[in-house]
């Protein structure tokens, strides 16, 4: 039996015209997939479900259309609908509301975001049933149905679910028969499930007991050494399909497409064993066309049907010659390089008027490597709308790093470290607007080519925010004077990618009065800041704008699942430094908190180490962990 070379569609975050659907089943048909998964949350709209707008759904007639354009090309086409978890767009409406897990209060989300379903309410059973009846009848091609049912933070939560985690145990029963339940569903209706695996680290006892006719999904989007590291749960590296294999389950690895050497590795660990197959994962582009990811796309399809080479210095520049259509050595070797930079993937930075997230150890070297491709690019003999949203995204990342970079000179200006001309900072600041503009100009056109008549919201919002952020730091600049305010220092470290922490800091000062600054949560960027892909620890050199008065005491604080380094906190105001004098730790899970009073290597350890536990546990979760640091002038 041939293999699964599947590559998903994210239809659920991005609709897409059925035009582009289309060219999308014949490009993964070119390039070596047999399936299409489309990731559709409410996207299908249906008499069980008929709330959502038609602008933001697709009709019955749509679907059909779809289907039969896979049928046509021999590609398996496979619906992704969780019933747990990720049904935020259905619960989102308010005749379906009421089906929220988190309809009696929060839970690992807080109760207005409304992300799960409740798997015991005998409502939202009879929804989802009625729900995958008819969206399996329209996928009649169809022999798989994905249930999803990742990332169920709140399972418990409700007093249904909370009284049967009570009663038996912990999570592994409630979990365990939910996915029994869907697919003695799905099988009745001619299908058979998959799902995602990724909640059975927090209940493995219950792997032994999966029907054997579930095929389970194994996302890891990281560099995979001997083994894949669990998502979610302290990164244990675990021999999953060994384990899967001894229990006599059907398995696929998922990669994400836009890391080649996470697909390159994981495919090297699933090689060992029998998957049935291969899960390439697209997600989002909600900003972005998917023009961005198509050679990468194409990349994992043509490894897994043998049309690459074994030299991974060859295999981009292959993908390139075939997919952009680049014959020019230097062509290739640019647009290559362009193809594989995971840190030119697009995310939001810090970039307030006065709070910087300052440069990561890689940050010179990334944004030397991002001004050479901004210049090579206009001597390349190829144009087509690859190498144009390839230039696109070279460029904007190019205007990020320097945004960066600008924040970063008018924070040490107006806190006194290093002097810099305030009004060359808004003129160079104006300069990069003026540049954002431009090409959201020009993404709004190519949006228009391949998407003409669907809503571009979440464009519109993303660039909003990020002339929003650079205003307030021309705002500023246009303001600033040197030392008009003081500093505050801090440099984190997280241990790896999955933490998520919420750290609170106040400072105090020598007349009484207080500075809070809000939770920041602090996670890799994929970014001019970071790339969600990297291996850790991850650093974060944090540094804001205090009053301009002798501060007395900071207080860090930390909570959420898993824990934070603080390698020093300080202050300088007026020229003058405030150094700790005392540490005063806080709360239950601290250690190291003397290492505060030298700053060196050594590290204060704040927060639950579990962060397995703080994902499903709400008292270690909500437990914050802190020190108080007493200043003294150096």
């Amino acid at each position: 039996m041939e293999k699964l070379r599947i590559v998903q569609m994210d239809l659920g975050r991005q609709k897409e015209t059925l035009a582009e659907i289309v060219h999308f089943f014949d490009f993964a048909k070119k390039y070596g997939y047999n399936a299409i998964a489309l990731n559709l949350e409410d996207r299908v709209k249906t008499k069980t479900y008929p709330y959502a707008s038609d602008e933001e759904s697709y009709s019955e007639s749509e679907v059909r259309e779809i289907v039969e354009a896979a049928f046509e090309r021999g590609l398996e086409l496979i619906p992704v609908i969780s019933n747990f978890a990720h049904a935020d767009r259905f619960l989102a409406h308010e005749e379906l509301a009421h089906l929220s897990e988190l309809r009696e209060g929060d839970g690992f989300h807080s109760a207005a975001v409304k992300v799960t379903a409740c798997p015991l309410l005998p409502e939202s059973q009879a929804f989802y049933d009625a729900y995958f009846a008819e969206v399996a009848a329209l996928f009649s091609h169809s022999k798989y149905f994905h249930a999803g049912l990742d990332e169920d933070f709140d399972i418990g939560s409700c007093s249904l679910c909370k009284k049967d985690v009570q009663e038996n145990g912990g999570i592994g029963h409630l979990f365990l028969s939910h996915i029994k339940r869907t697919n003695a569903v799905l099988n009745a209706l001619g299908k058979e499930m998959m799902i995602w695996d990724d909640m059975l680290v927090f209940c493995p006892e219950i792997i032994p007991e999966i029907p054997k006719n579930v095929i389970l999904c194994t996302w890891c989007y990281d560099y995979v050494d001997l083994y894949p590291r669990a998502p979610m749960a302290n990164s244990r590296q675990m021999d999953t399909f060994a384990v899967y294999e001894k229990n006599g389950l059907r398995y696929l690895p998922a990669v994400w497409c836009n890391f080649t050497h996470n697909v390159d590795t994981f495919t090297k660990y699933a090689d060992r064993y029998n998957p049935i197959g291969y899960y390439n994962t697209v997600w989002g582009m909600s900003s972005e066309q998917l023009l961005f990811v198509y050679p990468l796309i194409a990349y994992a399809g043509m490894l897994w049907s043998g049309r690459l080479t074994n030299d991974p210095q060859e295999r981009m520049k292959a993908v390139v010659r075939e997919v952009i259509g680049a014959q020019d050595p230097m062509d290739i070797s640019v647009l290559a390089r362009a193809v594989d930079k995971p840190y030119l993937n697009r995310g939001m930075i810090y970039l307030l008027g006065d709070h910087i997230v300052r440069r990561n150890p890689n940050f010179e070297d990334e944004y030397k490597e991002v001004c050479l491709l901004f210049e090579l690019f206009p001597l390349l003999k190829i144009d087509n709308d690859f190498v144009r949203a390839l230039r696109f995204r070279v460029e904007r990342a190019k205007l990020l790093y320097e945004a960066v970079i600008e924040a970063e000179r008018l924070i040490d200006h107006q806190g006194g470290l290093y002097k810099a001309e305030p009004k060359e900072i808004a003129q160079r600041l104006y300069s990069i607007r003026e540049d954002i503009l431009r090409q959201y100009e020009e993404q709004c056109a190519l949006w228009r080519r391949y998407r003409g008549g669907i809503p571009q919201g979440y464009l519109d919002t993303e660039h909003t925010g990020v002339l929003t952020a650079i205003d307030r730091l021309i705002e500023r600049a246009e303001k600033a004077s040197f030392e008009d305010h003081g500093l505050l220092f801090m440099q984190l470290l997280l241990p790896e990618k999955t933490v998520w922490i919420n750290v609170r800091v106040t400072v105090e000062y020598a007349d009484g009065e207080k500075e809070s600054f809000s939770p920041t949560s602090y996670k890799p960027l994929a970014g001019p800041c970071y790339n969600i892909m990297d291996k850790g620890p991850y650093f974060y050199i944090d540094t804001r704008l205090i009053e301009k008065k002798e501060p007395k005491r900071i207080t860090v604080s930390v909570s959420g699942a898993g824990n934070a380094c603080l390698q020093y906190a300080f202050c300088i105001c007026g020229g003058t430094k405030y150094l700790p004098a005392l540490v005063m730790p806080f709360g239950k899970d601290h250690y190291g908190c003397e290492n505060l009073l030298a700053i060196d290597t050594r590290f204060a350890v704040l927060g639950n180490p579990d962060m397995a536990a703080g994902m499903t546990d709400e008292r270690v979760r909500k437990a914050e962990s802190g020190v108080v640091i007493e200043l003294a002038k150096a």
